[in-house]
């Protein structure tokens, strides 16, 4: 072999072997960040499966990562009363697996509790009932089990 190669051979492994690496740590952050934004589009068709009843619009659906978990807020408007919309979320919760976990009242919101493996929701209504009604549905990931 010629001496004047194998110091040239040397060099270009090096040289590989830092490309190598250097790629490496590039890749493994955005795997990271990709699994993320794959959990936030998740949780986010996860709310959008739960269908509003007829009559109601969606306004806005924000998904927003808060420390290592994901959480999504619906805000709908409709004519409908607080009770028909009650009775419709419960149906629609349970079809997709929620079970009904309690409520909280108070003398300005009402608030109905569902969860499932993995999800806590929340269904709230301010009071007075006015129209058009403005509700709200936040739905969090959870560690814990229902």
């Amino acid at each position: 072999m010629d001496p004047a190669r194998k110091p040239r051979s040397g060099v270009i492994s090096v040289i590989a072997s830092l490309v190598v690496v250097f790629a490496f740590w590039l890749i493994v952050p955005h795997n990271q960040q990709h699994k993320d934004d794959q959990s936030g589009i998740k949780i986010k068709e996860v709310l959008q499966a739960i269908q509003p009843p007829d009559g109601a619009t969606v306004l806005v659906l924000s998904a927003d990562h808060v420390g290592d978990a994901w959480s999504v807020v619906g805000l709908y408007s409709t004519d409908l009363k607080i009770e028909t919309l009650r009775t419709h979320y419960m149906q629609e919760f349970s079809r997709h697996g929620f079970v009904y976990n309690g409520e909280d009242n108070s003398k300005e919101s009402q608030s109905f509790k569902f969860c499932k493996a993995g999800y806590f929701a929340s269904l709230s209504f301010s009071k007075p009932e006015r129209h058009p009604h403005m509700y709200t549905i936040f739905l969090n990931q959870s560690d814990g089990t229902c």
